[in-house]
């Protein structure tokens, strides 16, 4: 039998230096009919934000990642590239191999990371029965996408409940904290929280609890 003591072969590596960033970033073909972007669920503009990093625009390139999916620094991580952008790369048969589309979204939005910025609503944005209550059960990676959704469109009044005492559901009670770390699901719910949404954890919802307004 073997032994998993000290075995850290699923360990994430850390993300890809500056200089490794850059010479992976100059690799990009910028495809016209991008697979890669096709092949992605959040639909993420890929070669917009790799040519967003090869000119040195980091915050640029984190804004376009995070404008599509709101946990781009969690899928950056996590998510399993070789089976959707990284394999549909159109150089995924030269010797090279496939561009690492995702060490460079998670080095593009671990710096936007440190940078410590708040997430902000666009000026006068504002939809119609903007003052509707909206409800969210469980405070998950589903819940804090769509919340992020809705709060950019201009509703005011958006809560997560959550039956737990902690928040980000499987990102935090299943992931380990070795392939993502706590403060990487704390980053990404404080961007929720910037744009006014309310989380209330330790709170489990029934049919009782509906009412009509």
């Amino acid at each position: 039998s073997c032994t998993l003591t000290n075995n850290f072969d699923d360990i994430k590596h850390t993300t890809l230096s500056e200089r490794g960033a850059l010479k992976e970033a100059s690799r990009c073909l910028k495809c016209a009919d991008a697979p890669c972007q096709k092949s992605c669920p959040t639909q993420i503009d890929v070669k917009s934000f790799i040519t967003s990093i090869s000119n040195k625009n980091y915050y640029g390139a984190a804004k376009e990642i995070l404008s599509d999916n709101p946990l781009g620094l969690t899928c950056g991580m996590v998510c399993p590239t070789s089976d959707l952008c990284v394999g549909g790369c159109n150089l995924a048969a030269t010797e090279e191999g496939p561009i690492n589309i995702g060490g460079l979204q998670h080095f593009a939005v671990d710096i936007f990371k440190k940078m410590k910025l708040k997430q902000t609503r666009i000026p006068g944005q504002s939809v119609k029965y903007a003052d509707t209550k909206i409800a969210l059960i469980g405070c998950g990676p589903a819940s804090l996408s769509c919340a992020t959704f809705l709060a950019r469109l201009g509703y005011d009044h958006i809560r997560i409940f959550e039956k737990e005492a902690y928040v980000g559901g499987l990102s935090s009670s299943e992931i380990p904290q070795y392939r993502l770390p706590y403060d990487v699901v704390d980053f990404e719910i404080e961007l929720v929280k910037d744009l006014g949404v309310q989380i209330e954890c330790g709170r489990a919802l029934s049919t009782d609890d509906l009412t009509i307004q």
